[in-house]
């Protein structure tokens, strides 16, 4: 998803995470008579991740776990409108730098199976899909958590 939101829980040696992510796209053609085409995509992540710290001063991390994959869509497709729920599971691995205490980046890759179904007034339609999602993007994360004896020193 090109839009998205992403929070996590921090343990001793894993966190939980939520990621929420929304797609939209429109196509309006003008002609005799005016199409629009387009959709609005909803999906949520949620799952454990487990890490290890490794390098000088503990700065890079190796984190992996799974997440469960939720979606509905919504398509529009001249007079058809379709409905489309998913639902699965991503294993992940990503790597983490962390710049200062509060500020990183890090980069993930992630394989989904993912079950789809499109019911329709006529039939239902259901898939499976499995893709790979190699790492395309750095992330960059500010960390708003107080560890523990952050907050010792300041009283």
């Amino acid at each position: 998803s090109p839009y998205q939101i992403s929070i996590k829980t921090y343990g001793e040696e894993k966190n939980k995470r939520l990621q929420i992510g929304l797609t939209l796209n429109a196509n309006l053609t003008v002609s005799n008579n005016s199409n629009f085409s387009g959709g609005f995509g909803f999906q949520i992540r949620s799952g454990k991740e487990r890490f290890e710290d490794f390098g000088k001063d503990d700065k890079w991390r190796v984190f992996y776990g799974v997440d469960g994959v939720y979606g509905l869509a919504l398509n529009s497709f001249v007079d058809n409108v379709r409905l489309q729920f998913s639902g699965g599971i991503a294993p992940f691995v990503g790597l983490q730098y962390r710049i200062n205490e509060r500020l990183s980046i890090f980069t993930e890759a992630s394989y989904q199976a993912v079950l789809q179904l499109a019911p329709s007034s006529d039939a239902t339609s259901i898939g499976l899909n499995g893709s790979f999602l190699p790492p395309a993007a750095i992330w960059v994360a500010f960390d708003f958590y107080k560890k523990e004896e952050e907050k010792i020193k300041e009283k």
